[in-house]
């Protein structure tokens, strides 16, 4: 039965429930970090994360279904409410598998002493701590790590430790906050990513009001139990760059190219992707040529600004710019499928293995550009149409790229929350199995994740995008029927 159809005795038995299915799985994730749960520790710790992210993300399928015919009020306070639950039960929670976080801890120490993240690797600072050779330019960065117990447990703790930061200067920016809030702790990082979480959801609250679409759409983003894993147990950071796209779809929408380039430069100094939007923001509306020259232009002056830092100090044999745009790749299945024809193809004509991998990562790119060419092929009819066909394009980025993570399934929520698609909510019951890689390698097994449960992951998805994209086209194709006669 709809929910707006419901007494309200069958409303708040359906809120207790959907709070249990969402909240009691994370919960339990906590319970897991912490060594609460008797024989889930050691090997087994990764199969139970993934079967309570799994639980969970099948209750929201579930609650998002039934919300659908709900009464608007009684969605928004049933989903805040709800949502909010879900955010304090993670919050005391350890991070499970992830280590970027001490990067974040790292780069934020560095740029709040006026240091540049980008001249050196941690490694390069812990070989100075070890065995000093004296090097000037190491010294501020020694400094730095004998001065509190703090730091040099976190500099101790970086992945990839040989290779620089790889994250642009407005993300550095925050990095610094979150150090300004808590030195060398994770709780005042975690107290900036709920900010801009809550911001996130405000915001998506405005756009969807001014869409004149269903406010029960909030829940597509702040009812996700992987975002809240993310967010709150791992702290990964791609959840900044939501009130920066999201300031950026209201200006796009309200047809204002040039405030809408202004914050998707600033979003791109968080993280490159948004960049991709561009096309598709500045076109909105009866924008003139030069009006969009121009909006291009900013955003092109203040990228060049605003990364010019990271950008001077891009080559080298430790950049991790280069490194990740070069070699990274995990948790992917198209890519892979990308490139293994590139592979077959090098073995035919005589390439060598890199350059079959930087062919994959072309194709892919062009793949990308070939989807956004298409969004903006066609005039926009309306606010929802644009994010609408914003989303094809960042699910492009996200289903193209050599790097699948969890976490940067954040950045398709806010446009799914805009235009619900049944195939990319499923990602949400999914992509938790990226958590079983960790099992896989703890057993010398991973080639088991990394060529089998990854398809798992992926190919459900894409039969039901294909089967929404065909059901799309029959439907538009369809002759409208015929008016009754009186």
């Amino acid at each position: 039965m709809p929910l707006a159809r419901c007494g309200k005795q069958s409303r708040l038995t359906f809120w207790l429930s959907a709070g249990a299915g969402l909240v009691v799985p994370l919960g339990a994730v906590t319970c897991l970090s912490r060594g609460w749960l008797n024989g889930a520790t050691g090997g087994r710790t990764g199969p139970a994360l993934v079967a309570l992210l799994c639980l969970a993300g099948v209750a929201y399928i579930a609650v998002l279904c039934r919300l659908r015919h709900s009464r608007p009020a009684t969605a928004v306070s049933g989903v805040l409410v709800v949502g909010l639950l879900m955010r304090a039960a993670v919050w005391p929670s350890l991070p499970l598998f992830e280590t970027d976080y001490y990067r974040y801890l790292w780069d934020g120490g560095v740029s709040a002493h006026g240091l540049d993240p980008y001249l050196l690797a941690p490694a390069e600072v812990r070989k100075e701590l070890s065995s000093p050779s004296g090097k000037a330019d190491a010294r501020p960065y020694v400094s730095l790590a004998r001065g509190a117990p703090g730091a040099r447990k976190v500099l101790r703790h970086i992945n990839h430790p040989d290779l620089r930061t790889i994250y642009p200067p407005v993300a550095q920016a925050f990095f610094a906050l979150g150090y300004w809030l808590t030195p060398w702790r994770l709780a005042g990082w975690k107290a900036l990513l709920a900010l801009a979480d809550v911001a996130g959801l405000a915001l998506l609250w405005v756009l969807l009001k001014g869409l004149s679409l269903p406010t029960w759409q909030l829940a597509v983003y702040w009812l996700n139990p992987l975002l809240v894993k993310e967010v709150y147990n791992s702290a990964h950071m791609d959840v900044l760059l939501v009130p920066f796209v999201l300031v950026a779809a209201l200006t796009a929408v309200r047809a204002a190219p040039v405030r809408t380039s202004s914050l998707l430069a600033l979003a791109t100094g968080i993280k490159v992707w948004p960049g991709v939007l561009l096309p598709l923001f500045i076109g909105r509306g009866r924008a003139s040529r030069r009006r969009a020259a121009l909006a291009f232009g900013i955003f092109v002056a203040i990228c060049a600004l605003l990364m010019a830092p990271q950008l001077a100090a891009m080559f080298g044999a430790n950049s991790g710019l280069l490194a990740y745009g070069r070699r990274w790749e995990m948790n992917d299945a198209l890519f892979m499928l990308i490139l293994w024809a590139a592979q077959g193809t090098a073995a035919l004509v005589g390439w060598g293995a890199p350059v079959a991998g930087l062919v994959a990562r072309g194709v892919a790119v062009l793949l990308l550009v070939i989807v956004m060419a298409y969004a903006r092929s066609r005039p926009t009819t309306s606010g929802a149409d644009m994010l609408a066909r914003a989303l094809w394009v960042v699910a492009a980025v996200f289903l193209l790229s050599p790097t699948q993570f969890p976490w940067y399934y954040i950045w398709v929520l806010p446009f799914l929350a805009v235009r619900p698609l049944f195939s990319l909510l499923c990602l949400t019951v999914l992509l938790p199995l990226y958590y079983l890689r960790f099992f896989f390698e703890g057993i010398g097994a991973v080639g088991y994740f990394d060529y089998g449960v990854v398809w798992a992951e992926y190919v459900p998805v894409w039969a039901l995008l294909l089967w929404e994209i065909a059901d799309a086209r029959a439907r538009a194709a369809a002759p409208a029927m015929p008016e009754e006669a009186p």
